[in-house]
């Protein structure tokens, strides 16, 4: 988010960002939600905090490549490729979590 916010302030077309940064988070959730093991209480919420850890380590991954010295360095097109990073992480935490739910329901 602190990356976001920043970005906000010196950044033309920034709200794309974080509407795109959205966007990701919500359809990987009803991803997660279309199989029955993850629909507990304790499977979303482990989800959600999941979720707020990964957008979290993108953020200071973001803001590391960004913003180096404090300031924004356009890099073109070709810096774009590290906000792909959040689908990939998300990606890697749905896959982690449904099989961990899948073997706690075997389980029982």
């Amino acid at each position: 988010m602190i990356t976001i916010v920043k970005a906000l302030n010196q950044v033309t077309g920034a709200e794309l960002i974080l509407l795109g940064a959205l966007l990701c988070i919500l359809i990987f959730t009803a991803a997660f939600a279309l199989f029955k093991s993850n629909r507990s209480k304790k499977a979303i919420f482990r989800y959600l905090m999941s979720t707020i850890i990964i957008f979290e380590l993108c953020d200071l991954i973001w803001i590391s490549y960004l913003f180096p010295n404090g300031e924004y360095i356009n890099r073109g097109l070709i810096g774009a490729h590290i906000f792909l990073i959040l689908p990939l992480f998300l990606i890697f935490v749905n896959i982690f979590l449904t099989y961990i739910n899948k073997q706690n329901l075997k389980k029982i």
